[in-house]
């Protein structure tokens, strides 16, 4: 079995669940956790690990791509979003606007490079096989394609009967590299997507951004009718894992790691700092 998914099997995986801190943390705080990870892993001189980093971000937040910042009212559309109860947070790493709360999931998948190389298209695909093969025994089979008129579309969106479930961006760093995926697990999926799409509209968005249709984007729980929360989900993607590869409990307090966080988290303050709605910054 190891050998149909080498990347899962040569790794031993690190679990980094930010569920476990007190208190919860911020998106910018998780974000830097990612661009932390890349930059630590090559240090730990290991040529075998891998982290799985759960970032749950419980505060309504819109991670935004830097193109979401240059609508051509950039102004009213995130005081907008900021009106709705969400919080505003600008992500390193590519995309466009996508909605945080307590019924998606957020994971990352951090490798040293240097131990073992990936291409682009091959560090998505770890990600798309990895849920593919929760999916699986729940009798959903998962493509990646693009779902144009849905909320950041891209190439490896992850689609079940045509309808969208999530979407996968990728951050490089030198050594480093994390691929990190949203899924929607709970909650009304075409609600947030309405939310993205009146942002637009406000936004005076022009052709380049989507044309957002809600009824393209799904949660798991409706497609699948049945009870499922991030708890579950997450539970189900490490028994994943775990009939591939070993998994750890990683440290938050290792030294190296919060050295090089402190400097991230202070990246990330600075950058969503930029794009906070006018009021919030008097």
């Amino acid at each position: 079995m190891a050998e149909s998914f080498p990347y899962l099997a040569k790794h031993h995986w690190l679990v980094f669940d930010d569920q476990s801190l007190t208190p919860p943390l911020t998106a910018d705080e998780a974000l830097a956790y990612q661009d932390s990870f890349i930059r630590w892993l090559p240090t730990q001189q290991t040529n075998a690990t891998g982290i799985i980093h759960f970032y749950p971000i419980e505060a309504p937040t819109i991670l935004l791509g830097a193109k979401d910042t240059r609508l051509a009212d950039w102004r009213n559309g995130s005081q907008f979003l900021s009106e709705q109860g969400y919080q505003l947070s600008l992500r390193s790493h590519g995309g466009l606007a996508v909605v945080c709360d307590e019924g998606i999931l957020n994971i990352g998948m951090a490798s040293d490079l240097t131990q073992f190389p990936l291409s682009i298209d091959d560090a998505y695909e770890q990600m798309v096989q990895l849920i593919r093969l929760t999916l699986a025994p729940l009798g959903l089979h998962v493509e990646a394609h693009e779902i144009a008129d849905s909320y950041c579309p891209g190439t490896y969106d992850l689609v079940i009967n045509g309808t969208k479930i999530g979407g996968i961006a990728q951050r490089r760093f030198k050594s480093g590299l994390t691929t990190a995926a949203y899924i929607s697990i709970c909650g009304d999926q075409q609600t947030r997507a309405h939310l993205i799409r009146n942002y637009y509209q406000v936004g005076h968005a022009d052709r380049s951004y989507p044309n957002i249709n809600p009824q393209a984007m799904i949660s798991l729980s409706d497609l699948l009718s049945i009870p499922l929360n991030v708890a579950d989900f997450k539970r189900l993607l490490l028994a994943t894992i775990q009939q591939y590869a070993t998994l750890s409990v990683g440290d938050y307090a290792n030294e190296e790691l919060q050295t090089i966080f402190a400097k991230m988290f202070a990246v990330a303050t600075k950058r969503s700092q930029t794009i906070q709605p006018d009021y919030e910054k008097e």
